[in-house]
C-alpha cells in the first residue's frame, strides 16, 4: 500500500485479486468538498487509475455503491471519534468489489 499526500488531499493505493484478476484501487480523502475550504469532507475512489466515484463523508456511512464492469463496487466508511470521545475527526473507509476488499484507509481531517 502506498500513500500520496498534498496539503489538501491524501491518497492510498492498493491492489488485490478480485474474482481471480488483479485490480488496483486508489482511495483519497479531502477535508472539504467545496471551493475555498467550504463543505464537508469528501472521499474519492479510483479504479485502474481512473476517477470512478466521489462521495461526501456523510454519504459513506450507509455506503455508496456503483457498478464497474458488471461488478458491484461499495465505498463504506465509519466515523473516527476524537480523543474527547464526542467529536468526529475522520473516516475509516473500505472499498470492496463484489464484497472483496480492494483498498482501505483511515483519514483524519484537520
Amino acid at each position: 500500500m502506498e500513500s500520496k499526500s498534498s496539503s489538501h488531499r491524501t491518497c492510498w493505493d492498493d491492489a488485490n485479486i478480485i474474482d481471480g484478476k488483479r485490480l488496483t484501487g486508489t482511495l483519497c480523502g479531502a477535508p472539504v468538498s467545496g471551493w475555498m475550504s467550504d463543505g464537508e469532507p469528501q472521499l474519492e475512489l479510483g479504479i485502474r487509475g481512473l476517477r470512478f466515484m466521489n462521495a461526501l463523508a456523510s454519504e459513506t456511512t450507509k455506503g455508496k455503491a456503483r457498478d464497474f464492469e458488471g461488478k458491484r463496487v461499495l465505498l463504506k466508511c465509519s466515523p473516527v471519534i476524537g480523543k474527547d470521545g464526542k467529536s468526529e475527526v475522520g473516516r475509516d473507509c473500505t472499498a470492496t468489489v463484489n464484497d472483496q476488499p480492494l483498498v482501505g484507509a483511515t483519514f483524519i481531517f484537520k
